[in-house]
């Protein structure tokens, strides 16, 4: 059979699949799983029984804070003990381009903020981080006795449970062996490191051409190891991701190799590129399945995002309002920064930092805590909180705008001041912003530095 008339006859059987579903009234998704977990978090709690509760919060709001920063649509699955986990579904293919260079910057980035806020961390603590994916199908509480009795056959092995009906519907759980499979790998990721399942980085492989992130140089099998109920014990590809694996050697810990002969296969370059997973898949008779994957996701239409709340669990940011500071320094500079290469919206931009408005919080507050995350800097407002206008975000990707207010600030410690999250900072002299080009920063840049001179000249010629 050719490529042409396999590819035709695979899609026909997509189509198939997803007509029949629709009759059922069941949605069928692609989802890929994110699990961000605290290495070496009981022998802390051991040695800090104080401090520990302050630096276990703090892990959740970088790591929680860093991803909703870098990607859209994702939502908070569940707390397991010290394990973070999230979701984000899949509306096309190019969407899974930006998951895993965005979560081992997460990763790495959490890890410097916790040891560097917490200094007593450094040699215990650190995160390890997995990503997967899994195609899944929506499920109604009362139909899981008619699935038991075999009332109707599902067409996805995993299944996400919902209860309720319509706007209030809430979220249980997502159930299936896929869903399993991450938790299985998680165990073989260590300090430092993201662990990838073989399907998504099959998926990315065959993506290869058209990955602007060129994901497939940085992904190694470091191991095949069997997991309990995954392949029929057979051997599954350990898949790590590494921005740079001619530096990995170098990474270790003195002793870690004793921890795991990972580290030596590593340390002496054995370790297997994914393009072969194309035999893996096609000796496990599997490889029509995922390749079933692949050309769904490539033919899928974009779906509207719904906001899905979750019990027990309050989301600590349930509105996206953007606050900004103009920060001004005793000498009259105004702090700017430029946004990294990886940011989804205006990479490499110069900006003024932003931070995002959280429930039950001031502008202030919301300004104070944002600015000495992102930069080390302690803020003062004067009297009053001073406005100077406000602005709209347009995001393509979930069609709707998303509103921003700016305000005046005074860098209290501008010595301080330090680019925590962004790839340059500067104190820029008013006077020269004109020498700004249109593209080297964000949108109204130069008026808005403008407006702010003006606003700051005459509040101080009132006082």
């Amino acid at each position: 059979m050719s490529d042409a008339d396999y590819r035709g006859k695979v899609e026909k059987a997509v189509a198939t699949e997803q007509g029949a579903l629709k009759e059922r009234d069941i949605r069928t998704d692609f989802h890929i799983f994110f699990s961000f977990d605290l290495v070496n978090s009981t022998q802390y709690k051991t040695l800090s029984r104080k401090r520990w509760p302050i630096v276990i919060s703090r892990f959740y709001e970088l790591v929680a804070d860093g991803l909703d920063k870098r990607l859209t649509n994702l939502h908070l699955w569940k707390y397991v003990g010290d394990e973070l986990l999230f979701y984000k579904r899949i509306n096309a293919i190019d969407e899974i381009f930006h998951c895993l260079p965005t979560a081992y910057s997460v990763l790495q980035d959490a890890i410097r903020r916790l040891h560097v806020e917490f200094s007593d961390t450094y040699t215990i603590l650190s995160i390890k981080a997995t990503v997967w994916c899994a195609r899944t199908c929506e499920v109604a509480p009362q139909d899981i006795e008619e699935i038991k009795k075999g009332a109707f056959k599902l067409e996805q092995r995993n299944i996400v449970v919902f209860q309720g009906s319509g706007e209030r519907r809430t979220q249980i759980d997502f159930l299936g062996p896929d869903i399993d499979l991450g938790f299985r790998i998680a165990k073989h990721a260590m300090r430092g490191r993201l662990v990838v399942s073989a399907d998504l980085a099959y998926l990315l492989h065959k993506e290869v051409a058209r990955d602007p992130e060129k994901t497939e140089d940085k992904l190694r099998i470091v191991s095949y190891e069997q997991l309990r109920g995954i392949w029929d014990n057979r051997r599954y590809p350990i898949i790590w991701y590494e921005e740079d694996w001619s530096k990995v050697s170098q990474s270790f810990l003195y002793d870690e190799h004793f921890e795991s002969s990972v580290i030596e296969s590593i340390k002496a370059e054995k370790v297997d590129e994914v393009v072969v997973l194309e035999k893996v898949y096609e000796d496990l008779d599997q490889k029509r399945e995922i390749e079933n994957t692949w050309i769904s996701l490539r033919g899928v239409k974009p779906k509207e995002e719904e906001e899905r709340s979750f019990p027990g669990i309050v989301p600590s940011t349930l509105v996206q309002i953007h606050c900004v500071a103009i920060c001004f320094r005793e000498n009259g500079r105004i702090l700017i920064a430029k946004r990294p290469a990886d940011k989804r919206r205006f990479p490499n931009k110069w900006e003024f930092g932003c931070g995002q408005l959280r429930v039950s919080e001031t502008f202030e507050e919301c300004l104070a805590r944002s600015y000495e995350d992102d930069f080390k800097a302690t803020l003062s407002f004067g009297d009053r909180l001073q406005p100077i206008t406000t602005y709209f975000i347009d995001d393509h990707d979930e069609k709707r705008k998303i509103p921003g207010a700016i305000f005046l600030a005074h860098v209290d410690n501008p010595d301080d001041v330090t680019a925590v999250r962004h790839a340059e900072l500067q104190w820029l002299d008013p006077n020269i912003v004109d020498s700004f080009l249109p593209e080297d920063a964000v949108p109204a840049f130069k008026d808005t530095v403008k407006r702010a001179v003006k606003i700051k000249k005459a509040s101080e010629s009132k006082e």
